[in-house]
């Protein structure tokens, strides 16, 4: 059985006392603490979601561009490599067309030569028989 008397009273009003005192002093600034500290957290957690889709955004948009310089580089790769087979056909046609020229011009220097020598073998021919016939015939 609980008997209420008086010192119930004088013990609650010094309880109540404290209580309100430390309510004031101690447990609503440590609540509104924790409430402020929460709302930063909050907020650095959302600017560290923030930042790291930025991030994600940045790593996808510098993948892109690797792939894209690789794509030029190999189409760069692709068109000098087709300008290096084109100058080469240009070079082998020029060196063929010069050849063919110094062939045409060596030709016509044998040409000429077989046309000298056939000349002087002629004017020879007459000289030689003459001196065949002499030697065949003596005088």
């Amino acid at each position: 059985v609980l008997n209420i008397d008086i010192t119930l009273l004088w013990q609650f009003i010094p309880f109540l006392l404290s209580y309100l005192f430390l309510s004031y002093f101690l447990f609503k600034p440590v609540l509104e603490y924790l409430k402020e500290r929460e709302k930063l957290i909050e907020g650095r957690r959302r600017e560290a979601e923030s930042l790291l889709e930025e991030v994600r955004k940045l790593k996808r948009k510098y993948e892109e561009a690797i792939v894209e310089a690789t794509r030029e580089a190999r189409v760069l790769k692709d068109k000098i490599h087709q300008e290096a087979l084109m100058k080469q056909a240009e070079i082998i046609a020029a060196a063929k067309e010069d050849a063919q020229k110094i062939l045409e011009e060596a030709r016509k220097n044998v040409g000429r030569e077989v046309k000298d020598i056939r000349e002087e073998l002629i004017q020879q021919a007459s000289e030689i028989a003459d001196i065949i016939v002499k030697k065949l015939l003596p005088e």
